[in-house]
């Protein structure tokens, strides 16, 4: 009887273990960094908009300087009894219209809780699926600093790549905000002394 008693509680005490093992982890929080602000944005450029801001301003005052110099012209050729030239006209502005550049851009704010001045962060903006609680997009992202301890900094990435790679076809049409779980991930931190923390490989 009491072998049997403890057949059954090594069962019990590998089953959970093997239950435990299954279920998903999060990766370790990197030590000494706390993360106060995430957040990110879809950011759309035009590259008409790129040109001379100042060229249409600067088209109109040189069209109208040559009126003024042509319509002396021609009363000169006017006296002179000589057809008058014709009127100038306004030139083509060249702007370059092209297709809207998409940008997005992904940001956070960290504070360094260690002893050490902080130069380098490598981060991970990733979403997850809120029901399977599954990853469906993640942005690296490496951040230059200099943050000494006990202060905060600002962490900016960029992609043109959408955040989230695969997208269920009941949620195509909607806005990406709101519809994941955003975390962020550091995964390699280092100091101005050289040393450095790197996340375990899983």
């Amino acid at each position: 009887m009491k072998f049997l008693t403890q057949a059954l509680l090594v069962l019990l005490i590998a089953g959970g273990a093997a239950a435990q093992s299954s279920s998903p982890s999060e990766p370790p929080a990197a030590p000494g960094v706390s993360i106060l602000q995430n957040n990110w944005r879809k950011q759309i450029r035009n590259p008409a908009l790129d040109d001379d801001p100042l060229r249409a301003s600067r088209e109109t005052i040189e069209l109208e300087n040559a009126k003024r110099e042509t319509a002396r012209i021609n009363q000169v050729l006017r006296d002179l009894g000589r057809d008058p030239l014709p009127p100038p006209t306004q030139a083509s502005s060249g702007l370059r219209m092209g297709k809207p550049i998409v940008t997005y851009v992904y940001e956070a704010k960290i504070r360094n809780n260690s002893d050490k001045i902080l130069r380098e962060v490598v981060w991970h903006y990733s979403f997850f699926d809120k029901e399977k609680n599954e990853e469906v997009g993640r942005t690296r992202c490496t951040s230059k600093v200099n943050v000494k301890p006990g202060k905060t900094a600002d962490l900016t990435g960029q992609s043109r790549t959408s955040p989230v790679r695969v997208v269920d076809a009941e949620k195509s049409g909607q806005e990406l905000k709101g519809l994941y779980t955003e975390r962020i991930v550091i995964t390699r931190l280092e100091y101005s002394d050289g040393t450095f923390w790197q996340q375990p490989a899983q």
